[in-house]
Parts: C-alpha cells; sequence; structure tokens
C-alpha cells in the first residue's frame, strides 16, 4: 500500500520526544542560517523517523506546510525497512502532493522506497488566477557497479511522472510559475 506520511500544517504540540539542550541548539542554529527569502526546503536521505520528526518540528518555525515519511511499506518492494527518505518544506500552501515509486532498485537501495515525490505550491493569485508552481523532490539509485540502467529508468519515470502529475492536478484558472526538481 502506498503511504503518504505525514502532511503537517500547523504546529499544534505533538512533541512526543523532548530535544535535549544540545539538540535543541544545534537544530535552532542550523535554521538561523536559513536565507530569509527561502521559500522550498527539500531534503533526501531522512529516513530515521525519530530524526524525521525532530527535524519536522525545527523546520515547522520557518516552513508551515511539511510533508515527510512518504513511501511504500511492502516487503517485495523494500523488506518493509525504510521510507523515501524525502522531506518537503514549504513557506507555501500545499494544494496537491503525490509520491511515486521506482520499481527498479538494486543492492542497498532495496531496502528503501526511493521515488519521487510532486508538490503543487500555491503562490498567490493574479485576476482571478491561481500563481501555482510545482516542485518535486528525488533521490535516485546510489551509484554503484551495474545501476547505471537503473538510474537512467528513474529519469525517464521522473520525466513522465511529473508530466502527468502536472496534467491531472492544473487547472484552467491556474498560472504555472515554474516546475522544479531537487
Amino acid at each position: 500500500a502506498e503511504y503518504m506520511g505525514d502532511v503537517t500544517d500547523s504546529m499544534n504540540g505533538r512533541n512526543k520526544k523532548k530535544l535535549n539542550c544540545g539538540d535543541d541548539w544545534q537544530i535552532s542554529a542550523v535554521i538561523q542560517t536559513f536565507p530569509p527569502n527561502l521559500d522550498f526546503l527539500c531534503c533526501q536521505e531522512v529516513f530515521d523517523l525519530s530524526a524525521a520528526t525532530m527535524l519536522k518540528n525545527a523546520l515547522h518555525k520557518v516552513f508551515e506546510h511539511i510533508i515527510y515519511d512518504v513511501g511504500i511499506w511492502r516487503w517485495n518492494s523494500n523488506r518493509m525497512m525504510y521510507n523515501s527518505g524525502l522531506l518537503f518544506a514549504s513557506r507555501h500552501p500545499i494544494q496537491e502532493a503525490e509520491f511515486r515509486y521506482f520499481a527498479q532498485s538494486g543492492a542497498a537501495d532495496r531496502v528503501a522506497s526511493k521515488g519521487l515525490l510532486m508538490a503543487k505550491v500555491i503562490m498567490g493569485e493574479c485576476n482571478g488566477c491561481s500563481i501555482v508552481g510545482y516542485v518535486s523532490s528525488t533521490h535516485l539509485q546510489a551509484v554503484e557497479k551495474g545501476t547505471r540502467s537503473i538510474r537512467i529508468s528513474q529519469l525517464d519515470s521522473i520525466l513522465e511522472w511529473t508530466a502527468e502529475f502536472i496534467e491531472s492536478t492544473r487547472s484552467s484558472n491556474d498560472i504555472v510559475a515554474f516546475d522544479v526538481l531537487c
């Protein structure tokens, strides 16, 4: 079954793990170095759920809308071990989001649910039209012997899936400002 993970729109006191003083200081120091006009943050390798939750809680001070812990959980795909490791944070509302799993993987990547996370964000409004943007984030197959064809297949899938996502989520009143891949 596909799992979209946690989409957080507001901080509501759900800190399950108390940060110790050292962790809180380190995370705060990193967040304070963000450029003040940073609209989006795409992270990869955020596999550990407790670390992802700490990161999400800290990022929430800057980014109101966060998607993390996405992936699929099946024995024959990722041995039910790891999510995709993708985290997407946005200052702007997320109108639509979708995760697609890369069916091909090799070596150590077989235990991760690697794929493509796509989001449609609302940037504003102009003359009754919505100004939107599309942000996609991925983590391709690791570079290992014999995996070149897997990465090529994944890149082909990204082109196909982003086109399908835009086609299925774009309305006639949308003005698309950007379409980026992280």
